[in-house]
């Protein structure tokens, strides 16, 4: 089995998970969490409560330390619940700049 820190995580995010209680990584956040953190595009379907927001918000919050610069929210309000979802930069744009 994977364990956290073999994600590439930040020591201070495998520490939180820890101290949360999670020990090992679900398969959804074993596939999304390294390739969030290569900067790859990602689409991800899984049942409920399998991990998916650890698995997109860890590298969020791990690209966001390291550039607070590299990621912008974009928050909307459809109906009654807020959504949120973070605009970064993909590698195609940054290139053509």
């Amino acid at each position: 089995m994977v364990q956290f820190n073999e994600l590439n995580l930040h020591p201070h995010f495998v520490q939180v998970v820890s101290e949360l209680g999670y020990t090992e990584p679900t398969p959804v956040q074993t596939a999304v969490i390294p390739l969030l953190l290569e900067g790859c595009d990602v689409i991800a379907q899984a049942q409920t409560g399998t991990g998916k927001t650890a698995a997109f918000a860890l590298p969020i919050l791990q690209i966001y330390r390291r550039n607070p610069g590299a990621c912008k929210p974009w928050c909307w309000r459809p109906r009654v619940s807020w959504r949120c979802k973070w605009r970064m930069p993909s590698r195609s744009t940054v290139a053509s700049l």
